[in-house]
């Protein structure tokens, strides 16, 4: 039977894993109503200094220039003043130590009339560190999810990173020929 502490501890570990959890949603969720709202000061803030975002149009080193992307990119400014939805699903996320890796769907709907139309959705990748002021952004990988093996290969090295369907991908890598890795290719056995 487990000691008192040993429970503790257990508790407080468990606890802690949540609180990441909680605190990385809380970070993917933000980007959106920032992204809508020019809040460039505010996205700024959501990346570590040195982050990197490839939004599958165009990629931004830095966060001064991810803000500056949100503030005055002549797209960006186009699609706010037409009305428009950046958004994400409930994300996959895997935390190991001080980093952590989620995954998720993205879509920017656009106004169109009274109402609005996908414009693009994506699968998206997010690579966080843990800094001395919490969960940051290191690097953000959007796909157009148009049918072309980089969308799938994303979601797919991002499944793995997380652990998803290791088990599957270990016996089907044994199947195939020595040396052809751990992560095997979508539509692979």
């Amino acid at each position: 039977m487990a000691s008192t502490d040993d429970v503790l501890i257990a508790l407080e570990e468990r606890l802690k894993r949540l609180e990441d959890q909680i605190e990385i949603y809380q970070l993917l969720s933000t980007y959106g109503p920032c992204a809508d709202s020019g809040s460039g000061d505010i996205v700024e803030t959501l990346y570590k200094g040195d982050g990197k975002y490839d939004s599958g149009i165009d990629a931004f080193d830095g966060a001064a220039a991810i803000r500056e992307m949100i503030e005055e990119l002549p797209l960006h400014r186009q699609l706010m003043n037409q009305g428009c939805a950046h958004m994400v699903t409930m994300p996959v996320v895997n935390v190991t130590g001080d980093r952590a890796v989620a995954t998720c769907h993205g879509q920017l709907l656009r106004r169109d009339g009274d109402g609005f139309t996908i414009w693009r959705t994506s699968a998206t990748r997010w690579d966080l560190e843990r800094t001395s002021s919490g969960w940051k952004i290191a690097r953000r990988v959007n796909r157009l999810l148009d049918g072309s093996p980089g969308a799938q290969e994303l979601f797919r090295s991002a499944l793995f990173d997380i652990g998803a369907g290791r088990e599957a991908w270990k016996a089907s890598a044994s199947l195939d020929a020595p040396g052809s890795g751990d992560r095997p290719s979508p539509g692979s056995r």
